[in-house]
């Protein structure tokens, strides 16, 4: 049985990113696997779809993050 998660395809993520409650967060440090990017809920993404996410039109800020101006949380849902 592998420990390794499974990365969430960039649409996937998109239509995940789009529920109430649902965020990208990025971890500051890397964890055993290496990733650094997640959906909350859902799992990891990698770096180039987090990217991706960030530069979609609907992306903002969920937060500031740990320090101000710094953010590490974002979400496509508007409502």
């Amino acid at each position: 049985m592998s420990s390794a998660l499974k990365l969430i395809a960039f649409k996937v993520a998109t239509e995940m990113l789009r529920q109430p409650g649902c965020i990208l967060i990025e971890m500051k440090t890397k964890t055993r696997d290496g990733h650094e990017f997640y959906i909350v809920p859902g799992g990891p993404v990698s770096e180039e779809t987090a990217q991706k996410i960030l530069e979609h039109p609907l992306c903002h800020k969920v937060d500031s993050g740990l320090f101000p101006g710094i953010s590490q949380s974002w979400s496509l849902y508007s409502g």
